[in-house]
């Protein structure tokens, strides 16, 4: 009777609960709904905030593109807000709809803000053009610095530019087109003015309204919701309190039958475990395997259900018995060959917990014929190519390395990586199955000796065994000019010329230098740079040569890093305006001047004692997983001059690889906050065509300020410079291209270049460094230019840093 009462309970717990979690779980996803429209609605708030900045700050330094995909993006949330039926419930929707109504104008507003900005941009390139390519006079370079420095919110200096463009003497059509351009982006930076003015109209009170109307609704919802959570959770309490008192005494026999299943389970044999009436309680998985039984279907069953009818075995006779040669009745009613034995394995207090083992006779025989095939199997992965089931690059060094006489004759597929532009993986698999075939076929069919191996993409070797190797590589040649591959495959009918590029080898290896696929390559490349089809392997071989040197220099590195042989020297960049009261401090010509801070440069030493300067071996580095321990030492070496020289400013040179790697920056921003010197840190960031990314970069230089590190742009002036996106970086140097200061008193281009980042520098507020300062003249032409801080030989060269003044 009790036990039906405290069913009935249980079953009307469990329909009263289904009934709760209904309308728990609907509420629920309620409760995940409004937390994600209060996060919306955040979203929205610092968006307009955002946008709001963006309107208002230097037309030149936005990325348009990115502002109007957010906004855009925030668009698309408030449309989907004004459909949502939490909104229409709390009745929000026609506060949500006069929102997205002044987005939408905002994003209008971007639009022609951002087209604006694309047509000065051009127009900025023309007008540049303009003024370098005609010859540079003193009304076109009054507007043009005027144009560069122009504060597009500063109604006066609009005025004024106004002006000067009316009064401007357009007499020559130079002129004309020059003070056109000029006209165009005033008139474009007036219509900007009005845009932003525009901007700062369109939302008032209403979005906070909104966001407390919201919140309120939310509160409401939340009480109501702890309530129903706090009901669900009594009902489901009271249902896992039945659930155990009904099952106590099935836990408690599953408790006390754990350890004897976990046994079973390590066994590697098969095991069932069954009670004092030879009622089966678990069966290991080998047992199931064996017998063919789930699980469910072996419990409570007699153990009796896995013995042959016929064979009249009797269970309590087995027990503690020696094991017994017999058979097993499996599930599908087949018998296997097993050694059974049965023992009661439970101790003499407790009731009999028999185990039956079963040991599969035929098993040792299977597990032969398992190990041989798995050998072959073996084989085969290890020396067979799956693609085209030739043999693979580990079978042809099998040869190679066991000195089989023959020569390598590498061959590549002329522009197979084209091919994969205009197919499918499938597809090109079936053109190297079928490159494969034919390859074998001409071999096969001209009776040439040789072995075929794939050994990556479109690359194979042969293993060629014959005594006329040149005239073997021709009909292979022959065989594959103008060769056309028409295949049917899943994409159709495809049709792949193939032509071949082979590199023929020595018929032995180099004592002590390339083995026989390596001369092969070398010989296939030389082949390549030829524009011709088969290449001989031959001493010297400019590409090997080249390889060895590269490989030369990795190992100079390696070295270098390895023995602590890498080291830096410092070279100052001198502030002209402030002369050493000490004089002369470095023995050079133009030495005797204050360092606004000492350059930081990479040496290494190579095995001969040797001191390597970077132009040597950084680019060799860059291709290696060596540039970054590189990078490391620098980084390092820079702390440590820091705390040794407190006060004295050092600079480090930072490339795309470096900032684009984590362990560097991770390792850079530990040494700043650590570093109670870390303000005294100048970063220069070498601007090269591998920048890409410029939000990371912005972001890098961001988290550099905030230690108090000065930042400078290197090179700047060289083929990659961009004067509209430095204007989107914080920087506060720019360092000038070397080669520009160098001919700059020689070449009018130099010196025109040079003149035009000056004015720039100057309207912008940017500091500029001059290196390669190498004579009295150019220090005199850049000092004449407003430059201030030069560094080069004429001031100080390269130097260890204990000759520090300090």
């Amino acid at each position: 009777m009790k036990d039906k009462i405290m069913w009935a309970l249980m079953v009307g717990i469990m329909i009263l609960g289904i009934i709760i979690a209904g309308n728990y779980f609907s509420s629920l996803r309620d409760v995940a709904r409004f937390s994600t429209i209060s996060r919306e609605l955040a979203l929205i708030d610092n968006a307009d905030n955002r946008l709001n900045i963006l309107f208002d700050a230097k037309i030149a330094r936005r990325d348009f593109s990115i502002a109007n995909a957010d906004m855009r993006g925030i668009y698309q949330v408030l449309q989907a807000l004004q459909k949502d039926k939490i909104i229409d419930k709390i009745g929000l929707s026609s506060d949500v709809r006069a929102i997205g109504s002044a987005f939408s104008d905002k994003i209008s507003l971007l639009d022609e803000l951002g087209a604006l900005n694309s047509q000065n941009l051009i127009l900025f390139q023309s007008l540049q053009q303009k003024f370098l390519s005609s010859g540079a006079n003193a009304q076109r370079a009054n507007l043009y610095s005027q144009i560069l420095g122009l504060n597009y919110k500063n109604r006066s200096e609009i005025s004024a530019l106004k002006s000067a463009l009316e009064s401007a003497d357009a007499s020559s059509p130079d002129e004309a087109a020059f003070i056109g351009i000029a006209r165009q982006i005033l008139r474009n930076f007036e219509r900007q003015n009005i845009i932003v003015s525009d901007n700062l109209s369109l939302l008032n009170e209403r979005f906070a309204s909104l966001r407390e109307r919201f919140s309120y609704a939310s509160e409401e919802f939340y009480g109501s919701f702890m309530q129903m959570t706090m009901l669900y959770t009594a009902v489901f309490l009271s249902f896992l309190l039945l659930t155990y008192i009904i099952n106590s005494d099935a836990l408690r026999s599953k408790r006390a039958l754990a350890p004897y299943r976990a046994l079973c389970e390590q066994a590697g044999e098969a095991i069932v475990l069954a009670d004092q009436n030879f009622k089966i309680l678990y069966a290991n998985k080998s047992a199931l395997s064996l017998s063919g039984y789930e699980q469910s279907e072996l419990e409570g069953s007699d153990l009796g259900v896995l013995m042959p009818k016929d064979k009249g075995i009797e269970l309590p006779a087995m027990v503690n018995k020696s094991a017994k040669d017999t058979r097993l009745l499996r599930k599908n009613g087949e018998l296997a060959d097993v050694s059974l034995r049965l023992a009661n394995i439970a101790t003499a207090s407790k009731p009999p917990l028999y185990a039956l083992y079963a040991h599969d006779i035929g098993e040792r025989e299977i597990m032969k014929l398992a190990l041989a095939s798995a050998k072959e199997s073996l084989n085969n992965q290890v020396y067979i190519d799956h693609l085209t089931g030739q043999g693979n690059e580990a079978a042809l060094y099998e040869l190679i390395n066991a000195e089989k006489t023959g020569v390598a004759i590498y061959i590549t597929i002329v522009n197979f990586a084209n091919l994969r532009l205009f197919y499918k993986a499938e597809t090109t698999n079936e053109i190297l199955r079928s490159f494969a075939r034919t390859l074998a076929m001409c071999i096969e069919s001209h009776e040439i000796k040789a072995s075929i191996f794939r050994i990556q993409s479109d690359e194979f070797c042969l293993f060629y065994e014959g005594l006329n190797v040149a005239r073997d590589v021709e009909i292979i040649n022959k065989y594959f000019t103008d060769k056309v591959f028409n295949l049917h495959t899943t994409e159709g009918f495809a049709s792949a010329p193939l032509n071949i590029t082979m590199g023929v080898s020595e018929r032995a290896d180099v004592a002590g230098g390339a083995n026989r696929v390596f001369q092969a390559v070398m010989a296939m490349y030389e082949a390549q740079s030829k524009n011709e089809h088969v290449g001989f392997y031959s001493r010297p071989n400019a590409i090997e040569e080249k390889y060895l040197q590269n490989q030369i220099m990795i190992n100079t590195i390696q070295n270098a890093i390895k023995k602590n042989q890498v080291f830096v020297l410092v070279q100052p960049i001198f502030d002209i305006t402030h002369r050493d009261p000490s004089g002369n401090t470095y023995g050079t010509e133009g030495g005797d001047y204050v360092p606004l801070v000492y350059e930081i440069l990479i040496r290494l030493i190579d095995r001969s004692g040797k001191t390597r300067c970077p132009g040597e071996f950084i680019d060799i580095a860059k291709q290696t997983s060596l540039y970054i321990p590189l990078t490391q030492v620098v980084i390092n070496e820079a702390f440590r001059l820091l705390d040794r020289f407190a006060g004295t400013c050092f600079s480090i040179n930072l490339s795309y690889f470096d900032i684009a790697n984590e362990g560097i920056k991770e390792l850079l921003e530990r040494k700043l906050a650590s570093s109670p010197n870390a303000s005294n840190l100048f970063i220069e960031i070498l601007e090269s065509e591998e920048f890409d990314d410029y939000e990371s970069l912005r972001s890098f230089i961001a988290v550099a300020k905030n230690y108090g590190c000065k930042v400078a742009i290197d090179d700047f002036g060289s083929g990659y410079s961009n004067y509209y996106r430095i204007l989107t970086l914080d920087v506060d140097y720019i360092k000038i291209d070397g080669a520009l200061i160098k001919n700059i008193a020689n070449d009018k281009n130099s010196r025109a270049i040079v003149e035009t980042i000056a004015n720039f520098a100057r309207k912008q507020g940017y500091e500029l460094i001059a290196e390669y300062v190498e004579n009295h003249e150019i220090s005199i032409i850049l000092e004449e230019m407003g430059i201030k801080y030069m560094q080069g030989y004429f001031y100080s060269k390269p130097m260890e840093p204990s000759r520090i003044k300090f």
